[in-house]
């Protein structure tokens, strides 16, 4: 049996090819979650202010407990594309299975935080029926964190394989469920947000089983190696530690602006929902970057480094601008979308033109942030990706929010501020070359040494 290939290896040439065919699957694949939300979001905008912020607040706050897991099994992409550098493709199933199983231990403790958090986020509403609804909403939703975390580990660990074009498939597939599921039981059954909540669990089933098909071998049992699931918790917690404190942040300038009212929490809502749509490529673009400066740097070519983030920021500042401009000419019409109702429509209207204002300092962010975990400097970016977010975000939100009385409007300033700063720290860190020195202590660990010898030229190393 032939080891698995990488499907695009380290590139010595131009680097703007291998950026745009890396980039666009993984976009669509990172479509799937907020993709749902905003799906739900548009379902239930008919239902109601109340209804758009419990959404809202239950989507993000569901997103957040998942986070910690999600970043833990990240770690077995690594380890796999590791395996597949030094040819040890016997070890491949076994990660993989060891990943998988994982998940399920994962899947349990987040039901059982989700379980006991979801009654306490009524206290985050005034009005009654707001807070009825978002706890509902949220313990319906559990049902697919299960589904969610498995599919998770089968579609890291499938791309460490190089095969990302059938996880992107499986994503679609969901998505394209989501819909018809939402009007049957949002609108045909009359079921608000709880039928919002159904329709996520039905497709996020849908995810794992196309998932699951196309990998049936990692789900048979046996072959579970304690040394690599002891490995994938100790490279992954990190990882999990820094994705659920950054969400966190936006968890609590929610909490925040539900203070304020629901109307200001919807209109929240809707820009969020727009905002991450229209980043999913310049996050895509960001990640196809850190693979290859992750190539570059495990073959010891680090004067590849600078082409490849001078390339990465040339088309994501050409996509930035233009999805700026019609942010700008297109907002009145995007929250229309979302709303009928007409004070969520002026205040999302107005966000959604802030959105458009801090497109090209995200660019900036995206891929100075992702670079640097692809060059191994995993604590600098952990730290600075944290201390930004919660310094900056929830701190402004409050001070200008609420002792300003900026409402929403102080919130994003929040997050505009977080973004310009994190920004300029990853960029002068790449520019400074202080990644230098964690690239080579990783290179030095006994376990990454001897992969990285034995196949420099053909090792993804896919750092997410």
């Amino acid at each position: 049996m032939q080891p698995p290939q990488p499907e695009h290896p380290p590139q010595r040439g131009p680097v703007l090819g291998p950026l745009i065919r890396l980039s666009w699957p993984i976009a669509i694949s990172m479509l799937s979650y907020s993709v749902m939300t905003a799906v739900d979001t548009l379902f239930v905008g008919r239902k109601g202010p109340c209804a758009i912020a419990a959404v809202g607040l239950g989507g993000l706050v569901s997103f957040g407990l998942l986070t910690f897991a999600m970043g833990l099994l990240r770690a077995g992409k690594v380890m796999i594309a590791h395996a597949v550098g030094a040819d040890e493709e016997d070890r491949v199933d076994i990660i993989a299975r060891s990943n998988l199983r994982l998940s399920l231990l994962l899947s349990a403790v987040t039901l059982a935080a989700t379980v006991a958090i979801a009654p306490l986020l009524a206290r985050a509403f005034d009005e009654p029926l707001a807070g009825r609804l978002v706890v509902r909403y949220v313990l319906v939703r559990a049902a697919a964190i299960p589904f969610f975390l498995m599919a998770t580990s089968l579609r890291e660990c499938s791309q460490a394989l190089g095969d990302s074009r059938r996880p992107m498939n499986a994503a679609l597939a969901a998505n394209l469920a989501n819909i018809p599921f939402n009007a049957w039981l949002v609108l045909g059954l009359d079921w608000g947000v709880v039928g919002s909540a159904l329709a996520n669990v039905l497709a996020q089933a849908i995810d794992f089983g196309c998932l699951a098909m196309q990998r049936r071998g990692w789900l048979k049992r046996g072959g579970i190696d304690g040394a690599a699931v002891w490995r994938i918790l100790r490279l992954g917690w990190p990882l999990g530690v820094e994705m659920f404190l950054d969400v966190s942040s936006f968890a609590a300038l929610a909490f925040i602006i539900a203070r304020f009212g629901t109307v200001e929490l919807a209109a929240h809502q809707i820009a969020l929902q727009v905002s991450q749509l229209a980043i999913l490529p310049l996050l895509a673009l960001a990640e196809a970057a850190s693979v290859l400066v992750g190539q570059a740097s495990g073959a010891r070519r680090l004067d590849a480094v600078r082409p490849i983030v001078r390339s990465a920021l040339w088309v994501g500042l050409s996509y930035a601008a233009f999805l700026g401009l019609v942010l700008t000419l297109g907002h009145e019409s995007i929250a229309g979308l979302f709303t009928n109702d007409r004070d969520v429509h002026w205040l999302s209207a107005l966000l959604i033109q802030m959105v458009a204002g801090f497109q090209l300092g995200f660019v900036l962010y995206s891929v100075g942030r992702a670079v640097l975990r692809g060059l191994g400097d995993l604590r600098f970016t952990a730290l600075t990706t944290v201390g930004v977010a919660w310094i900056c975000t929830p701190t402004l939100g409050l001070l200008l929010g609420h002792y300003l009385g900026w409402g929403v409007v102080g919130g994003w300033c929040g997050i505009s501020v977080e973004i310009t700063v994190a920004s300029v720290l990853y960029l002068r860190r790449l520019e400074r070359g202080g990644w230098a020195r964690a690239g080579q202590r990783l290179r030095a660990e006994p376990e990454f040494e001897p992969e990285l010898r034995s196949a420099p030229n053909r090792t993804m190393i896919a750092r997410t």
